[in-house]
């Protein structure tokens, strides 16, 4: 639009033009000859105007070019090689300046002539010119047709003198500054301007932008003489067509050619100078846009013959190694032979660049889109196949085999069937040919390719497929590759990850079982074969590695029962026996009918174990060969076999142990063996897995069968005793000094465990569970090695020599304190394995064991008073560095130890009361308290601190003996956090404290009536411990942000008040009304504080912490008034504004005050009764108006996920705001119609819900799909008239669409079900109605596909037939979108 009123403007300025210059030669021609028509004054003036524009053009260009080149090219200063176009664009406009020169003086002429007409001074006959040669090319006029104003011109430039030209337009110039122009010639000037302007802009360099993408746009810039002598260069010796993207082929003589250009002059031009030189009748031009084509490379690629050469001028081929150069700067040309060699080297190249470290992204995604292009093409795989048979490049390989995949899996069904004859012919030749040369990843990847083709072909066009793996199987130099393609025939083929028809699964997955009897066969013989000696090579270990995973493999699918043979299941327990036998005492493989055969093991279980033992007893003396032979093996041999045991005894061992001729105490003898003779440390923690696995099933069996407890356990007891000595052998440093030496105990892993910590709690959690199984056999192996190390322990006080007020221990020998170091690790250790055996003292066992914990309990007490009394941690040694540690840590361990027997005491508080243990039990706690109140120090390591405060709040909380508080080492706590803020705890120490007290005060005492809990005292004593926990709180200025620590005592004070109110939120409502009413002003306090707060985050966050828990502790106690105060507080706070702010503040401390604020309102929303209700509507427009549209944009899963939980607390607990049905009504289920208020506000809740489906948040979705499902079997959601009419079918749509784009695959079952149940609100209407207009509305199929689609989905009402119907739709209709996107075009479907 732009551009046509420019034109017609122009247009108006040119007639305008020509209508003045008319009328000044109508008004002039007076006084001229009435012979002479020419306007001697009009010339002068069109002389003025070409020097004008001559000049002005010049000048204004220039200056814009240079100084302001954005204003005319705004949108090509990004181009790469501006700087050279922009040189050439300068020449250009040059030579338009010479040119315009030469017309200037050629109107010179005619001006003279003008000027001496008007002055009636005529040239006189006589003067003398002289003579000027004429270039001999160019003919002679006749002179006898010269006309009189030539023959004046030529007088005029012999009267003038070539001297003269410049000076005279200097004058020119000069005289056209000075000179004041009116109106008409303004008018003209501008015309004129732009009218040259325009002319140049339209004729020349537009037309080139035009149709050239803005990316790719560049000025036009035809070829200098240097560059087409470079490109010359390149093509000397070469002979036939040519296709020239330009014009200039045809001025060097070359035909035939064809030229390329976009500029329709230029077209004109180039046809032109063909004409010209006499080639036009075999030269033609053809104005096409290169730009539209797909890219210039992959057209020249595929039109091109072999032996084309390809010249670039100015621009080169950045993806293509040249394999000429010619010329320098921006008249270089490039050649490029592009065969097949050539392909592959610049093919090279490219990948080489691509994982090069210095290649900047942006060049690898140019790179990626390069090799994604070529890949699309047709034909493609031909050159991949010649690139796999060449190249020994990595990444070319890998790359061509993944266009080959992609061929097979996405566009198999528009392959031409000889061009697969072919692929299926090659591609197994060169696995064969090349297998062993290749990696194994690229052997792998190739294998994959052509199992991918037989999952497409076999049987029909691929027949000999799956019998060529068996017969690779059967030879004995092929058969590691005839293994691994069966694996993954055994993968792909039974679960192919790729679509294929359920009909085409259904195929395959019956072939393979037709074929599975012969393919056990055959892996049995391979193990057979390789089972003979004792010690594998290298190539018989990974051959029978190959087929364990196979075999691996199959196990997960087949039909077990009717599968495996005795000769199979030999051959795998004679590899399960493998390294734990010495190769002399080796015997030859025990067929299925020898006496020696696991199926001839008599079932009594105490002869087998018997030998067992025997057995074991000797193994046990070549420990050291069988680890060394265990070593020799590979380790990924070792990892595999360990992760077939393990899928072997968690799956299928309850099966095959309930056979009576299963030997499975061999087996768990060979498992022992092979456990604590690995290797590594990780293949030792992998098999204490499997044992874990094998107790756990155990303690099942037993539990269901407890009625033959003993005979099940006399079976197993010699042998899990065994296995609980070995496992607490290995975990301590005494016997495995060497070994345990090498963990690190200090860096955290991801579950914030240390290396040592990590290897310790696997072996106690094999103890706990052995201990549950027999607990007096694990009783008597754990307390002797425990007694022994305590003794050591506890006899150091006699090595402290006290020098004044400095202790020292007096044990500097090196090897004593190596083995003072060992002893002290192996207490730590064996403590907490008594921790963790605390559960199994108390409940129904609680009087059974009970002496058994009363010692232990006893021992840990001693232990616990032992190190608070002496302060081990504080006494100077030898080697402070690694003993201090130990003994800080076992006095940590002891009480940690202690904490765990809490319940124990618990228990023992209330039988003590009835059994008159009560003297035991006070000694037991108040020996307790002195041991673990003068840990309570600010000096004391932190360690030990924080285990003394926890054992503290455990004996308050847990435990709480009536007389606690009134021991004087408690009260002495009591005193120092009441009275003394100059010795403040750590933080978290401090807490902790506050919580015991706290819990000491408000909890009531078991088994005490109401009248004996002495409720006023203590509500007296805990208003003190709070007013003076909160002094300083209290009494902060106001405002407090200018006090320099009130932002630090709001934090500490509200962490300690929150902790408190968090540890009585379940407890009594007694214990809750004493807490808030001491709580009270605080609370008043810190809402007062939290508008003057609100834009610092982090304070924020504890605030609405405290109140989060208050909401959730004591909303009750609280009250209606006061608890409406503070919601209407926080909704007044948070505008929209400030929940952006916070919420896209960096950082985490933002988002989560919008996350404990909508906790808050959560919590709000589920209070029963009309308290809250009028604060819906407000809550309602917050999340709808404010909160979604800001989260909707952003990602913050979050503070989504509290916003969504929101939206369905309201919904769940308030849904008679919006369906006013009553209870008789649903009853009944009157047809009346449903009483709706609020109906914008669920319509908006529910468009929220739907919107969720549809971002890419797994979690989101997985939440608000459960969160559907429950109101909709808690108020019927999906049948409620608004839903079933307005929303039903959009959901529905959704859920399908989400299983289509296989975006949430986990989620598979769960939205099948969501289907389901809203399917089942009006079946018929999904089957004929919905059913339809979704096949419709889905895109890439045909009519045809779209019947078949609806026919094969059975209209069930069942949820198994419907969740397969809609398994199949999903499956087949991926399969049919892939088929026809996979079709060339034009291709007739029938």
């Amino acid at each position: 639009m732009m551009m046509t009123w420019m034109k017609k403007i122009l247009n108006l300025l040119s007639v305008i033009c020509l209508c003045t210059a008319q009328q000044k030669w109508t008004k002039d021609t007076s006084e001229l000859d009435q012979r002479d028509k020419s306007n001697g004054k009009s010339c002068s003036n069109l002389t003025q105007v070409l020097d004008n524009w001559k000049y002005a053009i010049m000048y204004q260009v220039k200056d814009l070019l240079v100084n302001n080149h954005a204003s005319v090219l705004p949108d090509y200063i990004r181009i790469q090689g501006l700087s050279d176009a922009m040189g050439d664009l300068y020449k250009q406009f040059d030579t338009l300046k010479e040119n315009l020169g030469k017309l200037s003086s050629k109107f010179d002429r005619v001006e003279s002539f003008v000027d001496d007409h008007q002055a009636r001074r005529f040239p006189r006959p006589k003067l003398w010119t002289p003579m000027r040669q004429v270039p001999q090319h160019i003919p002679l006029k006749n002179p006898t047709r010269v006309t009189s104003k030539e023959l004046w011109a030529q007088r005029l430039r012999a009267r003038r003198g070539p001297a003269m030209e410049d000076d005279v337009q200097q004058e020119f110039l000069s005289e056209f500054k000075e000179k004041q122009l009116g109106g008409w010639q303004i008018l003209q000037l501008t015309a004129g301007t732009g009218l040259a302007v325009y002319a140049v802009w339209a004729g020349v360099i537009m037309p080139g932008f035009r149709r050239v993408p803005l990316k790719l746009q560049v000025p036009y810039m035809p070829a200098s003489r240097s560059q087409v002598c470079n490109v010359m260069t390149l093509l000397k010796g070469r002979s036939g067509g040519i296709a020239d993207l330009g014009s200039e082929a045809c001025r060097r003589g070359f035909s035939p050619a064809v030229g390329y250009e976009l500029n329709p002059w230029l077209v004109r031009l180039s046809c032109f100078h063909a004409w010209r030189a006499g080639f036009h009748r075999s030269v033609s031009y053809r104005r096409e846009d290169l730009w539209k084509l797909s890219l210039l490379q992959k057209k020249l690629l595929s039109e091109l013959p072999e032996d084309a050469v390809i010249v670039a001028g100015r621009f080169p081929f950045r993806e293509w190694t040249a394999c000429r150069v010619e010329g320098e700067g921006v008249d270089r040309a490039w050649a490029y032979h592009e065969s097949e060699e050539a392909s592959l080297q610049a093919l090279e190249s490219l990948m080489t660049e691509f994982f090069h470290s210095c290649t900047t992204n942006d060049r690898k995604r140019e790179i990626e889109e390069l090799l994604n292009s070529f890949a699309g093409q047709s034909g493609s795989w031909r050159h991949c196949l010649y690139f796999l048979f060449n190249s020994r490049n990595e990444y070319v390989m890998m790359y061509s085999l993944t266009v080959f995949e992609n061929l097979v899996n996405k566009m198999w069904v528009g392959v031409a069937s000889e061009d697969k004859g072919e692929l299926r012919s090659c591609l197994p030749k060169l696995l064969l040919s090349q297998h062993a040369l290749l990696p194994f990843f690229i052997r792998n990847k190739l294998c994959k390719v052509i199992v991918d083709i037989g999952r497409q072909d076999w049987p029909m066009f691929y027949h000999d497929f799956f019998s060529n793996t068996l017969q690779l199987v059967q030879s004995p130099s092929l058969a590691p590759l005839g293994l691994v393609l069966l694996k993954m025939t055994s993968e792909e083929l039974v679960c192919p990850r790729e679509d294929l028809s359920v009909a085409r699964k259904e195929e395959l997955k019956k072939l393979l079982l037709e074929q599975i009897p012969n393919v056990l066969n055959l892996l049995t013989g391979v193990l057979a074969g390789n089972s003979s000696p004792m010690i594998l090579d290298g190539e018989s270990g990974s051959l029978c590695l190959l087929a364990l995973e196979c075999l691996a493999q199959l196990f997960s699918w087949i039909p077990l029962s009717s599968s495996i043979t005795p000769s199979l299941l030999a051959s795998i327990f004679h590899f399960a026996r493998f390294g734990c036998q010495q190769p002399t005492k080796t015997k030859p493989l025990p067929t299925s009918n020898g006496d020696s055969a696991p199926g001839r093991h008599p079932a009594n279980g105490d002869g087998g174990l018997s030998r067992t033992e025997t057995h074991n007893t000797h193994s046990q003396s070549n420990t050291h060969t069988i680890r060394n032979r265990l070593q020799e093996l590979d380790e990924s041999y070792v990892e595999k076999f360990t992760d077939f045991l393990r899928l072997f005894v968690s799956v299928h061992l309850r099966r095959i142990e309930s056979n009576a001729q299963f030997p499975l105490v061999e087996f768990l003898a060979l498992l022992f063996k092979y456990t604590f003779n690995q290797p590594s440390r990780e293949g030792y923690l992998a098999c204490l897995e499997i044992w874990s696995i094998f107790l756990d099933y155990l303690t099942t069996k037993i539990r269901s069968r407890l009625a033959d407890r003993d005979s099940v356990m006399n079976r197993y007891k010699d042998a899990l005793v065994l296995l609980l000595r070995e496992v607490l052998n290995r975990i301590q440093f005494r016997i495995n000094q060497s070994e345990l030496e090498e963990l690190d105990d200090e860096t955290l892993d991801d579950d914030q465990q240390t290396e040592w910590q990590r290897y310790l709690r696997q072996s106690l959690e094999v103890v706990a569970k052995v201990m549950e199984l027999l607990p007096s056999q694990t009783f008597s192996v754990l307390f002797p090695v425990l007694r022994e190390n305590l003794d050591i322990y506890l006899g150091l006080q006699q090595f402290i020599v006290t020098s004044g007020t400095s202790r020292r221990l007096n044990i500097t020998a090196e090897a004593d304190c190596r083995r003072l170091h060992c002893a002290l690790r192996d207490l730590s250790s064996l403590l907490q394995a008594v921790g963790r055996l605390a559960e199994f003292f108390t409940g129904d066992v609680f009087s059974g064991r009970f002496n058994d914990a009363l010692t232990i309990v006893q021992r840990l007490v001693e232990v616990s008073c032992y190190g608070s009394q002496i302060s081990l941690y504080d006494v100077e040694m030898a080697v402070p560095s690694v003993l201090k540690p130990d003994l800080i840590d076992v006095h940590a361990q002891s009480l940690a130890a202690l904490q765990a027997y809490s319940h124990w005491l618990a228990q023992f508080c209330s039988e003590a009361q009835r059994q008159q243990h009560q003297t035991q039990f006070v000694d037991l706690i108040t020996s307790s308290m002195a041991a673990t109140t003068p840990l309570i120090n600010a000096k004391v390591p932190e360690k030990l601190l924080l285990s003394a405060c926890h054992l503290l709040v455990s004996m308050a909380t847990t435990v709480r003996p009536v007389f606690l508080m009134s021991l004087p080492a408690v009260q002495n706590i009591f005193n120092m956090i009441t009275e003394n803020h100059n010795h403040r705890l750590p933080q978290e120490a401090h807490v902790l404290v506050c919580r015991a007290l706290s819990n000491m005060l408000l909890l009531p005492w078991p088994s005490l009536p109401e009248a004996e809990q002495q409720w006023p005292s203590r509500s007296a004593n805990h208003a003190r411990l709070i007013n003076s926990l909160t002094q300083q709180y209290r009494l902060l200025p106001r405002p407090p942000d200018h006090h320099p620590t009130s932002k630090d005592v709001i934090q500490q004070t509200v962490c300690v008040l929150k902790d408190l109110v968090d540890s009585i939120s379940g407890e009594a409502t007694k214990s809750r009304q004493i807490c808030y009413h001491s709580l009270q002003e605080s609370v008043q306090v810190t809402l007062a504080l939290f508008p003057r707060f609100i834009q610092q985050p982090d304070v924020t966050d504890e605030m609405l912490s405290f109140f989060l828990m208050l909401f959730q502790a004591l909303r009750v106690q609280m009250g209606v008034a006061f608890t409406e105060q503070i919601i209407q507080t926080f909704l007044n706070m948070f505008t929209r504004e400030q929940l952006a702010v916070s919420i896209l503040q960096e950082g985490s401390s933002g988002s989560n005050v919008v996350q404990k604020f909508l906790k808050i309102l959560q919590v709000v929303v589920q209070e029963p009764g009309q308290s809250f209700k009028p604060l819906l509507p407000s809550i309602l427009s917050l999340c709808l108006d404010q909160v979604y549209p800001i989260v909707s944009e952003r990602s913050c899963p979050d503070v989504k996920a509290e916003m969504f939980e929101l939206l369905f607390q309201i919904l769940h607990h308030n849904w008679r705001f919006f369906f006013k049905t009553s209870v008789l009504s649903s009853v009944q289920r009157s047809g009346a119609e449903e009483v709706m208020e609020n109906q914008a506000q669920f319509t908006s809740a529910m468009q929220v819900f739907g919107q969720s489906f549809l971002q890419p948040d797994i979690h989101i979705f997985k939440q608000n799909l459960s969160y559907l499902e429950i109101l909709n079997s808690k108020h019927k959601l999906y049948h409620r008239k608004l839903f079933r009419n307005a929303m039903l079918f959009h959901f529905l749509n959704v859920l399908l669409q989400v299983l289509l784009h296989k975006s949430h695959d986990l989620l598979q079952d769960d939205i099948t079900l969501a289907l389901y149940n809203m399917a089942a609100v009006d079946f018929p209407a999904f089957y004929s109605s919905f059913l339809p207009e979704f096949l419709n509305g889905c895109q890439g199929l045909d009519p045809h596909q779209r019947t078949t689609l609806a026919r094969h989905f059975t209209p069930e009402r069942d949820l198994p037939s419907f969740s397969q119907g809609v398994y199949r739709l999903v499956n087949d209709l991926r399969f049919y979108r892939l088929c026809n996107g996979s079709l060339p075009q034009g291709t007739l479907k029938l």
